[in-house]
């Protein structure tokens, strides 16, 4: 449950301008599709989608499982001694495995037209990939 949780959380993040740790991002830039890939962006096992409202929504499969998931949240973009993408569950598919109220925050690495690197909550980083065409669902 702890792998599929941090998983599904790596799903979540945000971008579209470049940037570093400790600079500024306006939130309006952050909205569009991501994918999640574990071979450098030739395939993609799920989607993070952001919209201009803060709100977000996640779907896919779970890696080397069958298990489907749609997540939608809020986000958030903090900006103190770091960058962070802070997140909220509002409704999950799976609420077993990630439940609703459920919040965390990643620290944004690097961001620009094509990735987002940020470092999730337990410390691994975590490479996304816009998608320039509308991913299908």
């Amino acid at each position: 449950m702890k792998v599929v949780s941090a998983l599904i959380i790596s799903l979540l993040a945000l971008v579209n301008a470049p940037a570093v740790a400790g600079q500024h991002i306006d939130p309006q830039k952050l909205v569009g599709i991501w994918g999640s890939s574990d071979d450098g962006g030739e395939t993609f096992w799920g989607y993070d989608q952001y919209f201009t409202d803060g709100s977000t929504r996640s779907w896919g499969t779970v890696p080397q499982t069958n298990i489907r998931y749609e997540i939608e949240a809020f986000y958030n973009v903090k900006q103190k001694f770091d960058v962070s993408n802070c997140l909220t569950v509002t409704n999950s598919s799976h609420p077993e495995l990630m439940p609703v109220g459920s919040s965390w925050c990643d620290e944004i690495i690097e961001v620009n037209d094509d990735q987002l690197t940020y470092r999730n909550t337990d410390g691994s980083l975590v490479t996304l990939y816009r998608q320039h065409q509308l991913a299908k669902r």
